[in-house]
């Protein structure tokens, strides 16, 4: 397959390629206009360690020991025992699938994202996670022992804001991509119909399929059937390529 081939593919079959980016174009636009809006708001977690002042041996280990623990802290997000209090508190139920809770490499940061259809729901969902969060997290820390205290702290270093737009749908991406798709595979249709197409159309379809140049070519004329003999009008358009093919065939040479 080289560029000439494609090029002539593009020519040839530029009508379907069109029609296939229009047709994925127009359901993209059809999911995008269908789809709930969606709105997300982030809070932030800072985990550190208490009771360790002075000792920078200590801080040290605190601080590692509150990074490893930040993995462990992301999971909790999911537990009941931060959903159902949440959802008590708002006054509507607060699922999983609302709520996910990452952390940047290396840091003791916990990004704690709400989706809702409402932007201030999402915003209210994000912050109420991120206290009661950091509500469990400080209970399961604390030692057994009467008057301990967790030596782990989590504090809200943000607090969710509502979005001033949707997070979702994203009407040019989406578009984007079907416009994207939609070229490969109205690029794929059209390559696969001409390797599966064997009708001869043209003349460069006979020097393609046999490697060698036509020595006349006669055009279609639908009165043919009726009228046949065409060389009865010599001024006919097939009169002419009769003459043009005996022409050549006299110059033909059979031997080689």
């Amino acid at each position: 397959m080289d560029f000439q081939f494609v090029w002539r593919l593009l020519r040839k079959r530029w009508k379907q390629i069109v029609a296939v980016i229009l047709i994925c174009v127009s359901l993209a636009w059809v999911y995008t206009s269908i789809t709930p809006k969606s709105f997300s708001s982030t809070a932030k977690l800072y985990i550190s360690s208490s009771g360790l002042e002075g000792q920078l041996s200590s801080l040290i280990v605190g601080s590692q020991y509150s990074n490893a623990r930040v993995k462990t802290y992301n999971q909790l997000i999911q537990t009941p025992g931060v959903l159902s209090p949440v959802s008590k508190k708002l006054g509507y139920p607060v699922y999983g699938s609302q709520v996910q809770s990452k952390s940047p490499g290396g840091t003791a940061l916990i990004n704690i994202t709400a989706t809702a259809h409402d932007s201030v729901k999402a915003a209210d969902i994000a912050n109420a996670i991120s206290v009661q969060l950091s509500s469990v997290i400080e209970s399961i820390e604390t030692p057994l022992a009467v008057g301990s205290k967790s030596p782990i702290r989590a504090s809200v270093v943000q607090v969710a804001v509502p979005a001033s737009g949707p997070s979702s749908p994203r009407p040019r991406f989406n578009l984007m991509v079907g416009f994207f798709i939609g070229t490969l595979l109205g690029v794929g249709l059209v390559t696969l119909w001409e390797a599966l197409d064997n009708t001869v159309r043209a003349i460069t379809d006979i020097v393609d399929i046999t490697g060698s140049n036509p020595i006349g070519v006669v055009g279609y004329d639908s009165d043919a059937r009726d009228k046949p003999i065409s060389a009865l009008n010599l001024r006919s358009m097939r009169s002419e390529s009769f003459r043009t093919i005996r022409t050549n065939l006299s110059f033909v040479d059979v031997d080689n």
